[in-house]
């Protein structure tokens, strides 16, 4: 339904102008700290991070020549059909530094994003900004007469604590317990690191992955995302992390973005032996003290649910005491003047929930059975050797859809190619396929001959790679660590020995296994900036048996399931083995619903049914374009004219779409 207003663009008020995508990241980064509501999630390179290159756009608004207001939008279009929708969180900006307020800024901003986007681009605009309603009821009416109309009421809230007090009335403020922990934590003998050091936040994510899989809880954001914002973003507005040890082992951490007049609690985390010392409660007043010192006026908690979450309600609300306010967000405001985009936004809107209700309920309760078909494809049998429970599941998902009506789901095709970095040829022949959209995503090889370049080619072409685990090929790059090339030489013999060599525990080399392929982590770290968030192997040794007991795969990674066969095509033993292998990976890792080779490319009808499978279910297919055959295949077009509708995916689109859009 439309506003009031229409679908027409409204001028402006006398001596406002408006410029859009007329900045440059840096220029856009000064702009925010003249603003005292800047924050992370109107950073360029949040908006980089989160929509990709191309799909982030910038408005400013002046008045007689000076910037009043602001704001950066992340733009999500669909393809082919003119339709989409422009967010633009915890905006607009229109508090100036050192002026009064001036509501009217804020009035002429959103009227200006409403023509641009809504209007003019024809897309849903959505606003979620960082206002409160115990400011009082003006700016929602001022939406209202805008064109904006609210969003789907929320009990979304937060605590805000006001640190213009001073430090001891700020002590004197808390629950008595809160401070009696925190003197406790002081008298501790704990040692706090604070910085903002890519190698502080990787420490950092240990441990909250050790909380993740203690609390079983579904993350509220992609942690790895937020690794990347951070080398992203200039020096002044990069987060803070301060991490917490004792006995010199990692205890705890937090990370904190300050910008503009208020920090924002981003992350907090406490491994299993950190529990009892207390130091998240001398970290905190670490993070305040310097916060006062760097001039911030406020800290925002960052959100509370006393009914879904207590435990952190309580930490949070005791640190408060009487020097916060406990405040709910405004909420969420959308313009139109398409009727299509209105249409695709709502079922957008409609699928994220049901998602994000079943994320939920399978991170409360986790279910130790394989990866199966995805629960809404009505009228559709489960992949082949689908266990009775995935069975089960299936045909209730099925029912389920058609009482409710849902759409069909759409599947995923990955085309993905292997040995990234091992040579030049092998890196400029997969680089030919990813130019061209014939692969999606690439599985890299490090300490190789090509590694270096390979890494600074993905990164500045924003070309998705995972990490091509290499037990059993000689690495050839320079300056490889002697013992690592020992210790990868132990096992090349071992896996080499004999064909079932790789689903034979060998006790004698769980240090080298552990060796070789935490140093590929770290190596993958080095060079591509963040750990691998997808992990194969070359030759597929990542699931020989060593690997899957010693549990060397990282926890949530996505993990390339064993290659999918009919019936008939391996023996019964060979079946029960890759279902029991890809039993245990589903249960801590993501997976595909099927996983094949490209070739061979005849008959052309396998390539068809594989193809076809992708259409309603997310299928890896792993391709080695160093091949002529298959290099002739993808960069002369041949995948497109068989694989029709079906789409060629990233990876994180399945990550996303497991997750949930948030």
């Amino acid at each position: 339904m439309l506003s009031p207003i229409g679908r027409k663009a409204r001028e402006l008020g006398p001596g406002y102008s408006v410029e859009v995508d007329a900045v440059n990241e840096a220029s856009w980064h000064r702009i925010l700290e003249e603003f005292n509501d800047a924050n992370i999630y109107q950073t360029w390179s949040y908006g980089e991070v989160l929509g990709g290159r191309g799909n982030v756009s910038h408005v400013v608004l002046e008045k007689d020549g000076e910037v009043v207001a602001a704001a950066q939008a992340r733009i999500v279009k669909l393809p082919v059909v003119a339709a989409g929708i422009a967010y633009v969180r915890w905006g607009p900006l229109w508090r100036r530094r050192a002026l009064e307020p001036d509501i009217e800024s804020f009035r002429q901003v959103i009227r200006a994003l409403r023509n641009e986007y809504a209007c003019k681009r024809g897309l849903v605009l959505r606003l979620r900004p960082a206002l409160f309603r115990e400011c009082g009821s003006e700016f929602a009416s001022i939406l209202a007469e805008e064109g904006y109309r609210s969003g789907p009421e929320t009990a979304e809230r937060t605590l805000r604590l006001d640190l213009t007090k001073s430090a001891g009335d700020l002590r004197k403020g808390m629950r008595p317990h809160w401070r009696r922990y925190l003197n406790v934590a002081e008298k501790g003998d704990l040692e706090i690191t604070e910085g903002s050091a890519g190698v502080l936040f990787d420490e950092f994510v240990g441990i909250y992955r050790e909380l993740v899989n203690r609390k079983a809880f579904a993350e509220p954001n992609d942690i790895r995302k937020f690794r990347s914002i951070q080398e992203r973003l200039p020096q002044n507005l990069k987060m803070k992390i301060l991490l917490c040890k004792a006995e010199g082992k990692l205890r705890s951490g937090l990370i904190c973005s300050a910008i503009g007049d208020t920090a924002i609690y981003l992350y907090g985390a406490t491994s299993n032996a950190g529990l009892k010392i207390r130091g998240s409660y001398l970290l905190h007043w670490k993070l305040i003290e310097w916060l006062k010192e760097t001039g911030i006026a406020t800290y925002d908690l960052h959100g509370i649910n006393p009914a879904t979450n207590p435990g952190t309600y309580k930490f949070k609300a005791d640190l408060c005491g009487s020097n916060g306010r406990d405040v709910h967000f405004l909420g969420q405001f959308d313009a139109h003047a398409s009727a299509l985009s209105h249409t695709c936004v709502a079922l957008g809107d409609r699928l994220r929930q049901v998602a994000g209700g079943f994320r939920r309920k399978e991170a409360r309760n986790p279910m130790p059975v394989p990866a199966s078909a995805p629960e809404s494809i009505p009228h559709c049998p489960p992949p082949p050797g689908a266990t009775k429970a995935d069975k089960t599941r299936h045909h209730a998902a099925h029912q389920h859809a058609e009482s409710d009506g849902r759409e069909p789901y759409a599947g995923l095709l990955i085309v993905n190619a292997d040995d990234w970095g091992r040579d030049r040829l092998t890196t400029d022949r997969i680089l030919d396929c990813c130019l061209l959209d014939a692969v999606s995503s690439v599985s890299a090889m490090v300490f190789m001959e090509d590694s270096e370049r390979a890494a600074a080619i993905a990164r500045e072409r924003g070309i998705e790679a995972g990490l091509h685990l290499n037990f059993t090929t000689p690495f050839s790059g320079g300056g490889v660590p002697a013992g690592l090339v020992e210790r990868q030489q132990q096992i090349a013999r071992h896996l080499s020995r004999h064909r079932l060599a790789q689903v034979v525990f060998h006790p004698g080399l769980v240090r080298s296994f552990e060796y070789v392929a935490l140093t590929q982590f770290d190596e993958f770290c080095r060079l591509y900036g963040a750990a691998p968030d997808r992990i194969d192997g070359h030759h597929h040794m990542h699931l020989c048996a060593n690997v899957l007991i010693q549990k060397l795969l990282p926890l949530g990674t996505m993990v390339r399931r064993n290659f999918s066969f009919d019936r008939g095509e391996k023996s019964l033993g060979n079946h029960l083995y890759r279902s029991l292998v890809d039993r245990s990976l589903a249960r801590h890792h993501q997976l595909t619903d099927y996983f094949f080779s490209l070739p061979p490319l005849e008959p052309a009808s396998r390539l068809q049914r594989i193809f076809a499978l992708a259409g309603q279910f997310t299928v890896e297919v792993e391709t080695h374009p160093v091949n002529p055959e298959e290099h002739r295949y993808l960069s002369t077009g041949e995948i497109f004219r068989q694989i029709g509708d079906v789409r060629v995916a990233r990876p994180s689109a399945m990550r996303q779409r497991a997750e949930g859009v948030r």
